[in-house]
């Protein structure tokens, strides 16, 4: 290898090793969704699965266009009643999962700007620690009904 290729390969092989370990791997957002609210709400909630990247970071909060403010709230069963409160940030461990679900972690989108209706697309903005800021698109859904005792139900039980 003459002495000239030695100077131009050394550069890019240095290159592309820094590029692999440059900043930490985006944090993956898949599942953003929200279920439809009732016409007469000025509130709606949004639920999303986080999977860390390849280090720890925090979720420091998030924004949206459809609503005025948007907040990390938790709910908690403590003596026989649900309690919802508010939550600063949320820490994101590296390769783990952070699910956003139902009677669990969520997100408020407080006072809507109009009506959300099925099959919208909502658009949201996470704000972490070391990601920055990430957009991603939660689909309004249609909630399925409630579960209700059916005779079979009731009958199953009875084994």
């Amino acid at each position: 290898m003459s002495m000239l290729n030695k100077f131009v390969l050394f550069p890019l092989l240095v290159s592309f090793a820094g590029a692999a370990v440059a900043g930490p791997a985006a944090i993956r957002m898949t599942d953003a969704w929200v279920p439809e609210p009732p016409s007469v709400s000025r509130n709606a909630v949004a639920y999303i699965t986080l999977v860390g990247g390849e280090q720890d970071d925090v979720l420091l909060g998030a924004s949206t266009p459809a609503a005025e403010v948007v907040e990390l709230h938790e709910t908690s069963l403590a003596n026989g009643m649900l309690r919802m409160r508010p939550v600063a940030s949320l820490a994101v461990q590296a390769g783990k999962r952070v699910e956003f679900t139902p009677g669990s972690l969520h997100m408020m989108l407080i006072n809507l700007r109009q009506p959300l209706r099925y099959g919208q697309k909502v658009s949201l903005e996470l704000r972490f620690e070391k990601a920055g800021k990430q957009l991603v698109e939660a689909e309004v859904r249609s909630l399925p009904p409630a579960p209700m005792a059916t005779g079979a139900e009731s009958h199953h039980h009875q084994h």
